[in-house]
């Protein structure tokens, strides 16, 4: 009798396991206050199991959070342990009206399982809800309302915490800036009263395309002690549970006209442009600098080019930075040079940029003059720098040559000349390029040695014809080939 009944006992065990839930899908509370969150949790019984891949997309709403585990226990049965392995899916949401958590499917085994629907019930206004809202207050304001494409508008996001606030804990979400530029200021705004605190956040925006856009709202996730629910942490204290509640700001709406034609910039800018030779001799270069600074967003100005036929250009990239003053404003600054190299006379044509002023509403101009540069020497000369023609009016360099006779001084004057020029020889070419060497790191960067070359284009044609390789190897020349030696000789000649 006492085997029949433990066999009894065994099967009502295995028949209990067999017939329930390999799958099962709770929370942590059916019913809420708008605002509070709600903990999901899917368990499944099984040695392989697949939970879904896009919970976001079943739930038709964002999801955090998501996370697995797997715990294994072990029952008792009259023909020993049996060991059940369980996998575990949590998540969190805020849910902001009545709703219907969807069923999961779930692969325990390659067999197909489906959790049930559970019914959530948002409640509008309770005491506590009151409370944390009027103790935590978050919202958006804006500068502006109307602007044109590339106008800048200054958000503020502006927090309030009473001093009464009992809150665990803080996290800060901000406002989504869909078809916007945007540039934060890193100092926050503090401040302190008898009753509360404040934080100002400040972002200055750009629109980048027109019509009516929308910023979305900044997201509050507050934490506040759970009544009831005091467990012990891991030094043994006491502590509450946290109960996380989502507090949601005011969205902005912005109209955003389209600019004017033509107009490529935003804002209150000066120019200024300078070039460092007008005369300049056949294969020399000729620089020109370029700068812009001024209130306002200079990153999205379209690189500004030349292109003059038979004359070789040179660049680097521009160099765009910006901060903000001591008024909050936005000062950018955009720096660009170039190198012309011409064996003929040539112009270096205006340019214009139309800038939109919105504190005068007027269109302003930022003009680079033209510059007219002319070209000493002539083709032939460049091709066969050995060749002098006289027509040119060029003059042969005369060395004068003094042979010294009969005078036995000036015999020993001389050979200590000769002496001396092969000590400093030596110098040169051996002991002090050692002791550059002894002092230089032994890499090289390409970026490096093109802006080192290219700040001493004029010195000669080799380092110009480098400059030139260079800079057609970065535009994709797989053709060009380097002697690495030769550029280590030059740029150690040049540091």
């Amino acid at each position: 009798m006492k085997n029949l009944g433990r066999v009894i006992i065994f099967i009502a065990a295995l028949s209990s396991l067999l017939l329930s839930d390999s799958v099962i899908a709770t929370v942590d509370n059916s019913t809420i206050t708008k605002g509070e969150m709600i903990e999901v949790t899917i368990e499944a019984d099984g040695e392989n199991v697949e939970f879904p891949s896009d919970i976001s997309g079943i739930m038709g709403l964002n999801v955090e959070n998501i996370g697995t585990s797997r715990q294994s226990s072990y029952q008792w049965s009259p023909s020993g342990n049996v060991t059940v392995k369980k996998s575990i899916l949590k998540f969190y949401f805020y849910p902001i009206k009545n709703m219907i958590i969807p069923e999961f499917e779930v692969t325990i085994d390659s067999k197909k399982y489906k959790t049930k629907p559970i019914k959530i019930e948002v409640t509008k206004d309770t005491s506590i809800q009151n409370s944390t809202t009027n103790d935590v207050k978050i919202e958006l304001i804006s500068s502006k309302n109307s602007v044109v494409v590339g106008e800048a508008i200054d958000i503020q996001m502006k927090l309030s915490i009473k001093n009464s606030a009992n809150i665990m804990d803080i996290n800060y979400i901000k406002p989504t800036f869909d078809n916007f530029e945007v540039k934060e200021n890193s100092n926050v705004r503090k401040g302190r009263t008898a009753d509360s605190q404040t934080q100002i956040i400040k972002y200055t925006i750009y629109p980048k395309v027109d019509g009516n856009l929308t910023i979305s709202p900044a997201t509050l996730k507050i934490a506040t002690p759970q009544k009831g629910s005091v467990k012990r942490n891991f030094f043994g204290q006491l502590i509450n549970k946290p109960k996380w509640r989502q507090i949601v700001s005011n969205s902005l709406n912005i109209n955003v006209k389209p600019l004017p034609q033509d107009v490529l910039l935003v804002g209150s800018f000066q120019i200024k442009s300078s070039i460092d030779k007008k005369i300049v001799k056949a294969n020399k270069p000729v620089k020109l600098n370029i700068e812009i600074i001024g209130v306002g967003n200079l990153d999205s100005l379209k690189e500004i080019n030349y292109e003059i036929d038979d004359v070789n250009l040179f660049s680097d990239g521009a160099d765009i930075k910006s901060q903000f003053n001591s008024d909050g404003e936005v000062v950018s600054q955009y720096k660009k040079s170039f190198a012309f190299i011409a064996d003929r006379n040539f112009t270096i044509e205006s340019k214009e940029i139309k800038v939109y002023n919105p504190k005068t509403s007027k269109i302003e101009s930022l003009k680079i003059p033209k510059y007219t540069i002319t070209v000493e020497g002539n083709k032939a000369i460049l091709s066969n720098s050995k060749v002098i023609s006289l027509n040119n009016n060029l003059k042969p360099e005369i060395k004068e040559v003094v042979v010294y006779k009969d005078n036995p001084l000036n015999v020993i004057y001389l050979i200590l000349a000769f002496i001396f020029g092969i000590i400093t020889m030596l110098l040169i070419n051996y002991i002090l390029p050692k002791l550059k060497d002894s002092n230089k790191n032994s890499g090289y960067n390409e970026d490096k040695i093109f802006k080192l070359l290219y700040a001493n284009i004029g010195q000669s044609q080799e380092i110009e014809k480098l400059v030139r390789d260079l800079y057609a190897k970065k535009a994709g020349d797989k053709s060009v080939i380097i002697d690495k030696k030769r550029v280590k000789e030059i740029v150690d000649r040049l540091r």
